[in-house]
């Protein structure tokens, strides 16, 4: 069984090939059309429409809860409802325990609450690969008494402070960032769950579980479509910080430098381009996924 030194050998080797290959234009910039990003809404966002927190709000909310939601969620919020007795296989993940307060997508830091900024955002947007349906339908005022409601649900939001993270400025995208980018995703462990070609078929994802011990669906990343948290690059550097809570994807702010997440944020988003030229520089990596490998 090889050590995990050799894999780190091999990868840096490969990293080498891929610039070599591509000579001095290997370190430009690759143009890529302006990025959508997921959660558009900051704590310092304007609402005109954002109505007070109060009771009277809460209740509205909670009419809205009864009308919309609790077919899922069931009617404490602990993702029991009716429709949710056929999910929880993999590929349909049963809805979110509300009262946990355990939110994958957030602007806040591993282990804490989204910010009223967040959920007001999923609700919105949905959540890509779930049956967590966009609520754009909704106005803006009857989606922040939602937001009010859920809040509700779960006892750790009393009297909580909820800052977001800060995110710096990007490292530009280039091809020395993949090369980069690249080595760090197999270093960092990602390819365990991830596969090595990102499609979601490590040798981990078969035996993946959340938080309540429920089978989980590895993201294929190379379909940004399944992001669940966005696939803005930005948005990818933001799940990468924060983690997905409840889930088995941990936050990897202590184990990366911010530079280090910005060159494993361009690789990811790389892997969902559809670009004839990224496609080919991908696919000269060597295939380092088996275990025998990695360890």
């Amino acid at each position: 069984m090889r050590s995990k030194s050799y894999t780190t050998l091999l990868c840096g080797l490969t990293s080498a090939v891929l610039l070599s290959a591509f000579g001095p234009s290997a370190a430009q910039e690759w143009v890529e059309e302006e990025e959508e990003v997921f959660l558009l809404y900051t704590k310092e966002g304007a609402f005109s429409t954002r109505p007070p927190e109060n009771e009277e709000q809460t209740r509205a909310g909670h009419k809205l809860y009864e009308q919309k939601c609790v077919w899922c969620h069931g009617l404490t919020g602990k993702g029991d409802g009716p429709v949710a007795l056929g999910m929880g296989e993999r590929g349909n993940p049963k809805p979110t325990d509300l009262t946990n307060g355990k939110y994958k997508v957030r602007t806040t830091p591993s282990g804490q609450l989204p910010t009223d900024e967040d959920i007001f955002a999923i609700l919105t947007r949905g959540m890509p690969g779930t049956s967590m349906l966009a609520w754009s339908g909704l106005s803006e005022q009857q989606r922040w008494q939602l937001v009010y409601y859920l809040k509700s649900l779960s006892p750790r939001f009393e009297g909580s402070e909820r800052e977001p993270i800060t995110i710096g400025q990007a490292v530009p995208r280039s091809y020395e960032s993949l090369a980069k980018g690249r080595w760090l995703y197999m270093d960092s462990g990602c390819a365990k769950c991830h596969g090595s070609s990102g499609r979601g078929d490590g040798y981990s994802a078969p035996i993946i579980k959340d938080s309540r011990g429920l089978p989980l669906q590895v993201t294929d990343l190379t379909s940004g479509d399944n992001y669940r948290g966005g696939h803005s690059t930005r948005d990818i550097y933001r799940t990468l910080v924060t983690g997905f809570g409840g889930s088995a994807m941990p936050s990897y702010e202590d184990a990366l430098t911010e530079e280090q997440l910005w060159h494993l944020a361009n690789y990811v988003r790389a892997l969902s381009v559809n670009d004839g030229e990224l496609f080919n520089l991908r696919h000269m990596w060597i295939d380092v996924s088996e275990p025998d490998v990695l360890y």
